[in-house]
């Protein structure tokens, strides 16, 4: 079964951000990273406690960004973090990682991550000046590792097929998951994706 990874961008959001993220978990989502790398710590610790908080009455696992020794404090067991920010990490019973090559990935495992988002895989808004890495990127990276790989950057329930076949776990979905006006109807049509597989 797949899943489906919502990165927040508070920014983004036309409605309360918090409002946004109950009608995400309420539509079904099985992950959200709550990525706002912007914010100073102390901004950080009570966006972190309030979305916890909502989070707490759903079955889905919420993800901190970054921001580790928040996580620590808050006792929160679940992060998601860049390469360079990687170290041995026992507080934490989730790791992912960010990775945009095999070497990255290489790295992810040695500091036993749970699971990567690899991308950006079709052009995007957010990467406008890149170049997506593709798909058969993608399906050299996740025939080449035994974690869980998520592909981030373009996705939509049209190619969400493709990256399913490519040998991903799942996808990660931002812009769309801020702005669409039915967040239910958009992550029905990425579960459906599956149905056709």
């Amino acid at each position: 079964m797949s899943d489906i990874v919502v990165v927040t961008n508070r920014k983004l959001c036309r409605e309360n951000f918090f409002d946004r993220i109950e009608r995400l978990l309420d539509a079904g989502v099985d992950k959200i990273i709550l990525r706002e790398k912007d914010m100073d710590p102390a901004e950080y610790r009570d966006l972190a406690k309030r979305v916890i908080r909502i989070s707490d009455n759903y079955n889905t696992d919420l993800i901190l960004h970054n921001y580790i020794d928040i996580a620590i404090e808050l006792n929160h067991p679940m992060i998601h973090l860049p390469i360079p920010s990687l170290r041995t990490l026992d507080q934490f019973n989730m790791i992912g990682v960010s990775c945009h090559s095999l070497k990255d990935v290489e790295i992810a495992e040695k500091f036993n991550a749970s699971y990567i988002t690899f991308g950006h895989v079709f052009s995007t808004d957010c990467k406008k000046n890149l170049e997506p890495r593709g798909l058969e990127a993608l399906r050299d990276i996740c025939h080449n590792t035994a974690l869980q790989v998520y592909a981030i950057g373009g996705m939509t329930p049209d190619n969400y097929k493709d990256v399913l076949k490519a040998g991903a776990k799942g996808c990660a979905i931002m812009s769309s998951a801020m702005i669409s006006e039915d967040p239910v109807k958009l992550i029905k049509e990425f579960k459906e994706v599956e149905d056709l597989i």
